[in-house]
């Protein structure tokens, strides 16, 4: 249950997002939603199928996003390589809105980069 008075905003990222670990890109999406909860940091959630899920493994352990639901840790699994709890995804739905389920999103500091290729320039709202 989302705690009161916990607002999540969640818009369309105009712009083409691709994360990229030791060299390759794990997602590459134009279909990015920018998910702010509360008044944490903006996080880009890229599409399921715009990822390469096949190197991500699912961590034992999950938890609760200030009061936002219940939140999936995933470990990038690549060649001998394990990033541990670099992406995340909420199991069910955010209360609030009914999207970000089958999203995930990538923690900027255990990957190489997250990098944003605007549209025609366009900047981010955020």
């Amino acid at each position: 249950m989302l705690k009161p008075g916990l607002a999540i905003v969640v818009k369309p990222n105009l712009s083409r997002v691709v994360v990229w670990v030791g060299g390759r890109p794990v997602a590459d999406t134009r279909r990015a939603l920018t998910v702010r909860i509360g008044t944490g940091s903006a996080a880009d959630y890229v599409p399921f199928e715009d990822v390469q899920m096949s190197l991500l493994k699912r961590r034992q352990f999950d938890a609760r996003q200030m009061g936002a639901g219940h939140k999936v840790y995933f470990d990038i699994l690549f060649g001998s390589t394990r990033i541990e709890s670099a992406a995340w995804t909420f199991d069910e739905q955010l209360e609030g809105t009914d999207v970000v389920r089958e999203y995930v999103a990538f923690d900027a500091s255990k990957v190489d980069a997250i990098e944003q290729q605007p549209r025609h320039g366009m900047l981010q709202p955020w």
